[in-house]
Protein backbone atom coordinates (compact mmCIF):
# COMPACT_ATOMS: atom_id res chain seq x y z
CA UNK A 1 0.00 0.00 0.00
CA UNK A 2 2.73 2.13 1.22
CA UNK A 3 4.08 1.85 -2.74
CA UNK A 4 1.25 2.35 -4.13
CA UNK A 5 0.79 5.93 -2.40
CA UNK A 6 4.19 6.54 -3.27
CA UNK A 7 3.85 5.74 -7.30
CA UNK A 8 0.98 7.73 -6.73
CA UNK A 9 2.55 10.73 -5.29
CA UNK A 10 5.59 10.72 -7.68
CA UNK A 11 2.99 10.58 -10.64
CA UNK A 12 1.41 13.53 -9.36
CA UNK A 13 4.69 14.95 -8.57
CA UNK A 14 5.73 14.85 -12.04
CA UNK A 15 2.42 15.84 -13.20
CA UNK A 16 2.53 19.58 -11.89
CA UNK A 17 6.21 19.71 -12.82
CA UNK A 18 5.27 19.13 -16.49
CA UNK A 19 2.21 21.45 -16.56
CA UNK A 20 4.44 23.83 -14.64
CA UNK A 21 7.14 23.68 -17.33
CA UNK A 22 4.56 23.89 -20.22
CA UNK A 23 3.77 27.72 -19.30
CA UNK A 24 5.20 30.11 -21.83
CA UNK A 25 8.42 31.62 -20.91
CA UNK A 26 8.24 35.39 -21.48
CA UNK A 27 11.64 37.45 -22.86
CA UNK A 28 12.20 41.44 -22.29
CA UNK A 29 11.77 43.05 -25.59
CA UNK A 30 10.67 40.32 -27.32
CA UNK A 31 7.10 39.55 -26.77
CA UNK A 32 6.79 41.64 -23.36
CA UNK A 33 7.45 45.16 -22.64
CA UNK A 34 9.91 45.32 -19.47
CA UNK A 35 11.57 48.94 -17.85
CA UNK A 36 14.90 49.11 -16.77
CA UNK A 37 15.46 46.71 -14.14
CA UNK A 38 16.36 49.52 -11.42
CA UNK A 39 13.67 51.75 -12.25
CA UNK A 40 12.01 51.22 -9.29
CA UNK A 41 14.84 51.33 -7.04
CA UNK A 42 14.33 53.30 -3.75
CA UNK A 43 10.55 54.38 -4.79
CA UNK A 44 8.11 53.70 -2.48
CA UNK A 45 4.45 52.81 -3.61
CA UNK A 46 1.82 56.07 -3.47
CA UNK A 47 -0.79 56.04 -0.60
CA UNK A 48 -3.89 57.37 0.21
CA UNK A 49 -3.63 61.71 -0.46
CA UNK A 50 -4.02 63.69 2.61
CA UNK A 51 -4.89 67.23 3.03
CA UNK A 52 -0.94 68.42 3.59
CA UNK A 53 -0.20 67.76 -0.39
CA UNK A 54 1.46 63.95 -0.12
CA UNK A 55 0.24 60.65 0.24
CA UNK A 56 0.38 58.66 3.35
CA UNK A 57 3.86 56.98 2.26
CA UNK A 58 5.20 60.92 2.03
CA UNK A 59 5.54 61.17 -1.24
CA UNK A 60 5.23 64.50 -3.11
CA UNK A 61 1.41 64.98 -4.42
CA UNK A 62 1.46 63.98 -8.71
CA UNK A 63 -2.37 64.87 -9.23
CA UNK A 64 -2.96 65.52 -12.81
CA UNK A 65 -3.16 69.25 -11.72
CA UNK A 66 0.16 70.05 -10.59
CA UNK A 67 2.16 66.77 -12.53
CA UNK A 68 4.73 68.12 -14.81
CA UNK A 69 6.34 64.56 -15.41
CA UNK A 70 4.09 63.05 -18.03
CA UNK A 71 4.13 66.08 -20.98
CA UNK A 72 4.72 65.55 -24.58
CA UNK A 73 8.21 63.61 -24.47
CA UNK A 74 9.24 64.99 -27.45
CA UNK A 75 7.87 68.70 -28.10
CA UNK A 76 7.56 70.05 -31.81
CA UNK A 77 8.80 73.66 -31.00
CA UNK A 78 10.06 73.81 -26.92
CA UNK A 79 11.49 76.71 -27.05
CA UNK A 80 8.97 78.93 -28.99
CA UNK A 81 11.04 79.55 -31.95
CA UNK A 82 9.35 81.71 -34.62
CA UNK A 83 6.27 81.85 -32.79
CA UNK A 84 4.21 85.40 -32.91
CA UNK A 85 2.66 84.26 -29.81
CA UNK A 86 3.94 83.72 -25.84
CA UNK A 87 2.00 81.71 -23.51
CA UNK A 88 3.10 83.56 -20.78
CA UNK A 89 2.80 87.46 -22.47
CA UNK A 90 -0.15 87.27 -24.56
CA UNK A 91 -1.98 83.96 -23.24
CA UNK A 92 -1.89 83.77 -19.36
CA UNK A 93 -1.70 86.82 -17.54
CA UNK A 94 -3.70 88.78 -20.46
CA UNK A 95 -6.22 85.94 -21.62
CA UNK A 96 -6.67 83.35 -18.74
CA UNK A 97 -5.31 85.45 -15.52
CA UNK A 98 -8.36 86.42 -13.12
CA UNK A 99 -7.41 89.85 -14.55
CA UNK A 100 -7.49 89.32 -18.32
CA UNK A 101 -9.72 89.22 -20.69
CA UNK A 102 -11.42 86.03 -19.97
CA UNK A 103 -11.49 85.94 -16.37
CA UNK A 104 -10.47 82.36 -16.04
CA UNK A 105 -8.71 82.30 -13.19
CA UNK A 106 -11.34 84.32 -11.08
CA UNK A 107 -12.71 83.37 -7.79
CA UNK A 108 -14.61 80.56 -7.92
CA UNK A 109 -13.57 79.56 -11.37
CA UNK A 110 -9.99 78.09 -12.15
CA UNK A 111 -8.16 79.65 -9.71
CA UNK A 112 -5.30 78.82 -7.95
CA UNK A 113 -6.12 78.24 -4.58
CA UNK A 114 -9.85 76.69 -4.44
CA UNK A 115 -10.81 76.42 -7.94
CA UNK A 116 -12.02 74.24 -10.42
CA UNK A 117 -9.03 71.93 -11.85
CA UNK A 118 -7.25 73.05 -14.47
CA UNK A 119 -5.99 75.88 -11.61
CA UNK A 120 -4.49 78.65 -13.13
CA UNK A 121 -2.08 80.58 -11.92
CA UNK A 122 -0.15 83.89 -13.53
CA UNK A 123 2.53 83.53 -10.96
CA UNK A 124 3.69 80.23 -11.99
CA UNK A 125 3.45 79.48 -15.71
CA UNK A 126 5.30 76.03 -15.94
CA UNK A 127 2.64 74.75 -13.34
CA UNK A 128 -0.62 76.61 -15.39
CA UNK A 129 0.93 75.07 -18.51
CA UNK A 130 1.10 71.32 -17.12
CA UNK A 131 -2.32 72.02 -15.72
CA UNK A 132 -4.16 72.43 -19.04
CA UNK A 133 -1.98 69.99 -20.72
CA UNK A 134 -3.29 67.42 -18.30
CA UNK A 135 -6.81 68.59 -18.54
CA UNK A 136 -8.04 67.67 -21.72
CA UNK A 137 -11.40 65.65 -21.68
CA UNK A 138 -10.93 63.01 -24.59
CA UNK A 139 -7.84 61.27 -26.14
CA UNK A 140 -6.19 64.94 -26.92
CA UNK A 141 -4.56 66.94 -24.31
CA UNK A 142 -5.96 70.39 -23.84
CA UNK A 143 -2.74 72.05 -25.25
CA UNK A 144 -0.51 69.85 -27.04
CA UNK A 145 2.80 70.61 -27.33
CA UNK A 146 3.45 67.46 -29.43
CA UNK A 147 1.53 68.79 -32.29
CA UNK A 148 1.10 71.81 -34.59
CA UNK A 149 -2.31 70.74 -35.73
CA UNK A 150 -4.97 72.83 -34.12
CA UNK A 151 -7.18 69.75 -33.75
CA UNK A 152 -4.87 68.13 -31.79
CA UNK A 153 -5.45 70.53 -28.82
CA UNK A 154 -8.58 70.60 -27.10
CA UNK A 155 -8.25 74.65 -26.10
CA UNK A 156 -9.79 75.80 -29.86
CA UNK A 157 -13.01 73.50 -29.27
CA UNK A 158 -13.21 74.46 -25.85
CA UNK A 159 -12.89 78.40 -26.48
CA UNK A 160 -15.14 78.40 -29.42
CA UNK A 161 -18.73 78.95 -29.68
CA UNK A 162 -20.45 76.35 -30.20
CA UNK A 163 -17.90 74.74 -27.94
CA UNK A 164 -16.74 71.07 -29.74
CA UNK A 165 -15.01 70.20 -26.72
CA UNK A 166 -17.18 70.10 -23.25
CA UNK A 167 -18.96 73.36 -22.06
CA UNK A 168 -17.60 76.60 -23.60
CA UNK A 169 -15.24 78.41 -22.02
CA UNK A 170 -15.99 80.74 -19.97
CA UNK A 171 -18.57 79.23 -19.16
CA UNK A 172 -21.79 81.15 -18.89
CA UNK A 173 -20.37 84.06 -21.45
CA UNK A 174 -20.86 82.84 -24.84
CA UNK A 175 -19.45 86.74 -25.81
CA UNK A 176 -15.96 85.65 -24.97
CA UNK A 177 -13.55 84.79 -26.61
CA UNK A 178 -13.95 86.90 -29.48
CA UNK A 179 -13.66 84.78 -32.39
CA UNK A 180 -10.26 87.30 -33.48
CA UNK A 181 -8.43 86.32 -30.02
CA UNK A 182 -9.07 82.84 -31.27
CA UNK A 183 -7.76 83.33 -34.97
CA UNK A 184 -4.82 85.34 -33.82
CA UNK A 185 -3.51 84.35 -30.67
CA UNK A 186 -4.67 81.06 -29.59
CA UNK A 187 -4.71 79.10 -33.52
CA UNK A 188 -1.24 80.96 -34.26
CA UNK A 189 -0.18 79.57 -30.83
CA UNK A 190 -1.20 76.38 -30.90
CA UNK A 191 0.01 76.13 -34.55
CA UNK A 192 3.45 76.99 -33.46
CA UNK A 193 3.29 73.76 -31.04
CA UNK A 194 1.89 75.54 -28.33
CA UNK A 195 5.16 76.30 -26.41
CA UNK A 196 5.18 76.94 -22.94
CA UNK A 197 7.09 80.40 -23.82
Amino acid sequence: MKRIASLVFLGVSALVFIVHCSEPVHQCGLDVSCGDPGALAGKVAPGPPNASGTDSNNNTNTSADASTSTLCPNPVNPTGTGCTVSFTKDILGKKLGAAGTWGCAASGCHDPQGGTPPKIDVDNPATTYANLYHSGTGAKPYVNPCSKMDGDSEIIGNLSNPSTAGDHMPKGNTALPAQADIDMIIKPWVECGAPMN
